[in-house]
């Protein structure tokens, strides 16, 4: 399955950042299910009950994001150390960065087609 790691800012208004998260993975799956979302702002909660620092956890979200097909980048990425670092480390793994589903789903059929 064609899968895309979710980059949104997340340090700020944590509950809301994680909110506003959940509702674009949830529109993606709805609207297309032939494509996982991976969101780390959900997939790393664990790390708050943790000593981790926030470059160990940022270790772990360029892992995850480094077995997806695309990187989806949403909201004000640029104001985000955390959504620049997952860019770059995207670009550097050759990595697909996209800023809406329209490019997204583009990409995915150009794989498939190939």
């Amino acid at each position: 399955m064609f899968t895309v790691y979710l980059s949104h800012p997340y340090t700020g208004d944590e509950d809301k950042n994680r909110l506003i998260a959940r509702q674009i993975a949830a529109r993606i799956v709805s609207e297309y299910p032939d494509i996982a979302i991976v969101n780390p702002l959900d997939a790393l909660q664990y790390a708050k009950m943790t000593d981790l620092s926030y470059d160990e956890i940022l270790k772990i979200d360029i892992e995850l994001l480094s077995r997806c097909d695309a990187v989806l980048v949403r909201g004000d990425w640029e104001r985000s150390l955390g959504c620049r670092r997952e860019v770059k480390a995207a670009h550097e793994r050759k990595i697909p960065a996209f800023w809406n589903m329209r490019d997204v789903r583009a990409h995915k059929q150009k794989v498939e087609n190939s």
